[in-house]
C-alpha cells in the first residue's frame, strides 16, 4: 500500500543546495517516488544559535515503507550525507536533516517517532514550503489548515525563499 508522505529537508553546512539535491535524489532512490518538491528558503537557526543559516525545503513522497521503515531510510541517508551523531541534547550545524512531517492523514506517537511532527505549527521553514504544496490540507490533531497555521505564526521575517530560486525536480 503507498503512502504520502511530506519530509522537511534542512542543510546548513557544505553546499546546502547540493545537500538537498542529492538527499532529493536519494529519496527517490531508495524510498519512493518524490512527486513534488516546494522552493527553497532560507531561513535563521531554529531553536540554537549558528551563523550558518539554513536552506530548508519540502518534498511530497509516495511510498511503500512503514513510518519507522522510512524514518530508518531517512537516517541512513542523512549518514551519508555527512551528519554525525549529535555530541549534546541541544540542535547542532548538521549538513543534511530530514524529518517527517506528515504521513497520510495518520497520528503516531512512538518513542522514536510522532507524526504530525510535534514542531510543526512552530516553524516557518517548514510551514512556508509546505503550504506551496498542500495550503489546505488539514493537519490531524490541529483542526487548522497548513495555511492556517503558517499564517497563525508570529514571525516570517527568518525566513525567506532564495533570491535564485533551485527547482529540484
Amino acid at each position: 500500500m503507498s503512502h504520502l508522505v511530506y519530509l522537511g529537508l534542512g542543510s546548513n553546512l557544505g553546499d546546502k543546495s547540493q545537500n538537498i539535491l542529492n538527499a532529493i535524489r536519494q529519496l527517490d532512490m531508495l524510498a519512493g517516488e518524490v512527486l513534488r518538491t516546494s522552493s527553497f528558503y532560507v531561513s535563521e537557526p531554529w531553536g540554537y544559535h549558528s551563523a550558518n543559516h539554513y536552506f530548508n525545503a519540502v518534498c511530497e513522497l509516495l511510498t511503500d515503507l512503514s513510518p519507522l521503515q522510512l524514518l530508518d531510510q531517512c537516517k541512513d541517508i542523512e549518514r551519508i550525507a555527512g551528519r554525525k551523531p549529535k555530541s549534546s541534547p541541544h540542535y547542532e550545524d548538521r549538513p543534511l536533516d530530514i524529518d517527517i512531517l506528515l504521513f497520510d492523514d495518520r497520528v503516531i506517537s512512538s518513542p522514536r517517532l510522532q507524526i504530525p511532527h510535534p514542531r510543526l505549527h512552530l516553524r516557518a521553514f517548514v510551514l512556508l514550503p509546505l503550504a506551496e504544496l498542500i495550503p489546505d490540507f488539514v493537519v490531524p490533531l490541529s483542526g487548522l489548515s497548513v495555511t492556517q497555521m503558517r499564517d497563525a505564526l508570529p514571525r516570517l521575517d527568518d525566513t525567506h525563499p532564495l533570491h535564485d530560486p533551485i527547482t529540484p525536480l
